[in-house]
């Protein structure tokens, strides 16, 4: 067979859920510490978790959000992702995007309060 890429995006670049997907890995695989990353990558193989960064979470995020704003669950997960990288102005940006969006599924109104209590917390 085929050698398959750990891009998801390369099939299609205006696919939001192949964003998401591929920049929640990457943001997933930066938050751990250093040996659970070595022994991941032991366990699992290097691809995948050799090729995260935060810089690929924050463009796969950003732009799951640009393609699909209306998911509250982009700009929660952006704003995560930036709060990570010490960039709180914007992670509250997201925040408040997320909590602007209008729920259409049970799942969206979880996300909507997650971001309306990470607003909170980030007011002081």
């Amino acid at each position: 067979g085929g050698r398959h890429s750990a891009d998801l995006c390369q099939f299609d670049p205006a696919h939001a859920g192949a964003h998401h997907v591929q920049g929640r890995l990457h943001a997933a695989v930066m938050r751990l510490n250093r040996m659970l990353r070595f022994l991941a990558r032991k366990l699992l193989g290097g691809d995948v978790l050799g090729q995260a960064s935060w810089e690929k979470a924050e463009y796969n995020l950003r732009s799951a959000a640009e393609l699909a704003p209306e998911d509250a669950v982009n700009h929660l997960e952006l704003g995560m992702a930036l709060r990570d990288l010490d960039r709180p102005e914007e992670a509250r940006q997201a925040f408040q995007r997320a909590a602007l969006t209008v729920p259409r599924r049970a799942a969206d109104r979880r996300h909507i309060q997650r971001a309306l209590t990470l607003l909170a917390e980030s007011s002081g």
